[in-house]
């Protein structure tokens, strides 16, 4: 069963009523290099010791030494062609991040890859990862309340490890996920230090997620509810005709059910098992949390890969969420919905309303709602082809006047927000993410959760103008995407003010429709691709060229209303004959996507598809599946777009599909240019950043320069608890500055806000500048015998790597006799300057 996907939608409470139903906020992370950067937005000004007033920046210290990396694989149908390809990415993703590759100066590729740190020419991009977590998530959540998937055929994995729940699967410590242990240091088992055992394991994995899942794909839920979902559930059932996470005591009398939720105490705060360190919760999936627990680090960099052909449909799971899978009519919807579905008249003929919104006829009166069936409370779709239960999870708004998605803007607070919403009460409790729990870190910093999507999307709508005409490929970045207008290409507004109509998307292969859409790809048009505005334009269904364009062949012909045209195809590297029952084939027999069936051979009769999938180049349609495809993957690019400068985005439908060599050494091609993509976007995280402004500084003897200069202000590092001032490199922190830090602490949302601790027991010590000969010698790119800092600026030799207008950073320098991190692993680094002028949002943080 294929079930396709809708475009973002949000404002699921119309269903709950169914008859049926500036200060610049700067990061740190824990364990560093033993010199790590540091980075300001703004320049800092000297400390003035006659005044109390306090200037606060946070530094941050982006180099990281762990990675926890967590793919979204698609598990349905068709997918088994885009999972091989992945499976040839691995090494290229596995390979770069430990053993990073040889860099000039200038950040050209020098040749080669480092091994042990070293290189034999150029320097390494970053500093090799010892310590990274690979887990695999499906995008199977079962039919949430309704019954469609719920056998064996479609397996509910509950967002669990693909590593527990799949048979012949070898983990770490029978963790259900991977771990790269370059150095042994793991316990109680060491992780993997073999990269090639490591990339077959990795393959391995992949594979077993297998094509077998139900169509309702939750590519976003799935992983949200691993990493993020705080009272994660253990079963969605339907209970009294409500979706309800939770369980139905069958021994009460009547039966009731028992919600998911969290165990709080008075003031709403989340009660801690003192056995597991969890939160306490009712009917909570212990197994997910368990493996939640294992898998994510506090002081990681935290990289999500989703991988899915379709549009999401993550269904909520309450209200009537389980309508979508139900088999029985969907409702009709309001007249209004027809040509604005954001209309406040827009909504379901099968709503219960005491009085109609203003300005908008009852539904007793509405064009559409009025036509009751005889026996019916509403009005329903009465044709197969205008309701056909793959595609409900598309156009829900428009077609049903009610959404069952959840909105996009979940996923988006989940991957930013230090706190999230419980779904059982709605109290903002800590976001599992950004919660070290009791081992008093601090929360990891937003700057360090990065979101991948190889979804479906034209590459050429993502790819830079050298890509267009070139060879190769190389995917825009997020501001490149913003910078550039390409949001409007690939989503339109689904929103725009005033509750205007939606406007689609300026590249018609990027609309949802069932229908034949017209038009040409606006960033290939004009020959900008090197082909003319024919080879770019939509084709009609009944071409009988399968490349009649280069970007999704031609239109089909969908006759039984249920399947979506592509967003794009790809030619396979190997043709495949389908037979009848084959879910994981698009051209077996018993398919639309099959022979014609008018007997003159008009193909504008035809009563199948016509596929490009299935045709061979003299227009003969069969059973041989010659391409794969990809759906618009409208919501997916939603999230991706709202989380900013942290997204990558990446089509599922590859440029080169014949590798040249080795598929791991040629990066153009499969999902090589992805991989690319996201370790370009993580190399700032992995290397550490320079500066982009200046900090001031003053001389440390104003009459003999040789003794060069220090920062004039203070850098403070604030724990949870646990400070040891007492340190080397170490002092207790200025009474002064204190306050300062906490109003800092609370403005960057790391505590004292709403379902966070307070900021009060966070303890301080400030880092102490390096001095005299030790001072030289950290400026001069030597490390030091003693643990603190020192401020570089416009060193051309230290500062080589670094863009002409960021010539300056901080160098951090650890306690080598001990070990200890400088600052100390799980802190919090600040620069606070004594008498500096306090602005507007220092004054809002509390001074």
């Amino acid at each position: 069963m294929m079930l396709k996907r809708s475009t973002t939608e949000s404002k699921p409470s119309a269903a709950a009523r169914l008859v049926r139903a500036g200060l610049v906020s700067l990061a740190a992370v824990g364990t560093v290099a033993a010199l790590a950067t540091g980075c300001l937005d703004r320049p800092v000004v000297p400390a003035k010791p006659t005044t109390s007033n306090v200037f606060v920046d946070q530094i941050i210290q982006t180099s990281v030494d762990k990675i926890d990396l967590l793919f979204m694989v698609d598990g349905s149908v068709s997918m088994s062609d885009k999972q091989e390809i992945l499976k040839a990415a691995v090494p290229v993703l596995v390979n770069r991040l430990v053993s990073p590759i040889c860099v000039n100066a200038d950040g050209t590729p020098a040749g080669g890859s480092s091994m042990n740190g070293v290189c034999a020419k150029g320097t390494a991009e970053f500093s090799a990862i010892g310590d990274i977590h690979i887990g695999i998530v499906s995008s199977n959540l079962g039919s949430h309340g309704s019954t469609i998937c719920d056998n064996q055929m479609y397996p509910d994995d509950k967002a669990h490890l693909i590593g527990s729940v799949r048979t012949g699967v070898t983990t770490w410590n029978n963790s259900g996920f991977l771990a790269w242990d370059a150095t042994g240091m793991d316990l109680p088992v060491p992780g993997e230090s073999n990269a090639k055992n490591l990339n077959t394991a990795f393959q391995n994995m992949i594979g077993s997620v297998d094509q077998h899942g139900c169509g309702f794909e939750a590519s976003l839920e799935s992983w949200y509810r691993f990493l993020i979902d705080p009272e994660p559930p253990v079963s969605v059932v339907q209970f009294n005709l409500e979706t309800v996470r939770g369980v139905i005591d069958t021994t009460a009398m009547p039966p009731k059910v028992v919600r998911t939720g969290l165990v709080l105490d008075a003031d709403k705060h989340p009660i801690i098992d003192a056995a597991t360190g969890l939160p306490q919760c009712v009917n909570c999936d212990e197994t997910l949390r368990a493996q939640r627990k294992a898998f994510l680090r506090p002081d990681s960099l935290v990289a999500i890969v989703m991988l899915s052909d379709e549009n999401d449909c993550s269904i909520v799971d309450s209200s009537v969420g389980w309508f979508v899978g139900s088999s029985a009519r969907m409702p009709l919807a309001t007249d209004a919905c027809t040509t604005n579905p954001n209309n406040l008249c827009c909504r379901s003929c099968a709503q219960r309303e005491d009085a109609p919104p203003t300005g908008c006829p009852a539904l007793k009166d509405d064009p559409v709602c009025k036509n009751v069936p005889a026996g019916q409370m509403y009005a329903t779709y009465t044709k197969a082809e205008d309701d056909s239960i793959n595609l409900r999870c598309y156009n829900q708004h428009q077609r049903f006047g009610f959404n069952l998605l959840y909105d996009t803007n979940r996923y988006v607070n989940g991957l930013k927000n230090p706190t999230v919403a419980l779904d059982s009460s709605g109290v903002l409790v800590p976001n599992p993410l950004y919660d070290s729990g009791a081992l008093g870190k601090a929360p990891r910093d937003p700057s360090l959760v990065f979101l991948a999507g190889i979804v479906g999307v034209p590459w050429q709508d993502i790819a830079d103008d050298a890509s267009l005409t070139g060879p190769g490929l190389n995917y825009l970045t997020a501001k490149q995407l913003v910078d550039m207008g390409r949001w409007t290409t690939l989503l339109g507004d689904p929103h725009p003010p005033n509750n205007a109509a939606p406007v689609p998307p300026t590249d018609p292969f990027m609309q949802e429709s069932v229908k034949p859409r017209s038009g040409v790809n606006p960033i290939c048009a004009g020959n900008k691709c090197g082909v003319p505005d024919a080879k770019v334009s939509i084709a009609p269904f009944a071409s009988t060229d399968p490349k009649a364009n280069v970007i999704n062949g031609h239109e089909q012909n969908i006759p039984a209303g249920d399947d979506l045209q592509y967003a794009c195809t790809f030619p396979l590297l190997a043709a495949k004959t389908c037979t009848v029952g084959d879910s994981a084939c698009d051209c077996s027999a018993d398919k639309s996507t099959a022979m014609p069936v008018d007997p003159a051979g008009d193909l504008t009769k035809v009563k199948t598809a016509n596929s490009p999938l299935c045709q061979a180049a003299n227009g003969t349609i069969s059973n041989v599946q010659t391409s794969a495809k990809a759906y618009p993957g409208a919501r997916e690019l939603q999230v991706l777009k709202d989380l900013g400068d942290n997204a990558i985005v990446a089509s599922i439908c590859p440029k080169v599909t014949v590798p040249n060599g080795d598929p791991d050494s040629d990066p153009n091609y499969g999902y090589n240019p992805a991989v690319g993509a996201i370790i370009e976007r993580l190399k700032d995280a992995l290397k550490g950043k320079c500066l982009p402004r200046p900090i001031e500084t003053v001389a440390v003897d104003p009459n003999d320069p040789s003794k060069g200069t220090q920062v004039a202000c203070k850098v403070i590092e604030a724990q949870r608890s646990g400070c040891n001032c007492a340190l080397p490199g170490r002092a207790e922190a200025d009474p002064k500055i204190r306050e300062a830090v906490l109003g800092q602490l609370k403005s960057t949302g790391q505590c004292g806000n709403p379902g966070q601790d307070p900021c009060d027991p966070w303890c301080q010590c400030e880092i102490l500048q390096e001095q005299g000969d030790n001072l030289a010698a950290c400026q001069a790119g030597q490390v030091p015998p003693t643990p603190g800092y020192c401020y570089v600026d416009k060193n051309p030799t230290l500062l080589k790597g670094c863009p002409e207008n960021q010539q300056q950073l901080l160098k951090f320098v650890d306690d080598a006799a001990s070990g200890t991190k400088t600052p100390v692993q799980g802190a919090v680094a600040f620069i606070a300057c004594l008498g500096a002028p306090v602005g507007a949002a220092a004054a809002d943080a509390g001074m």
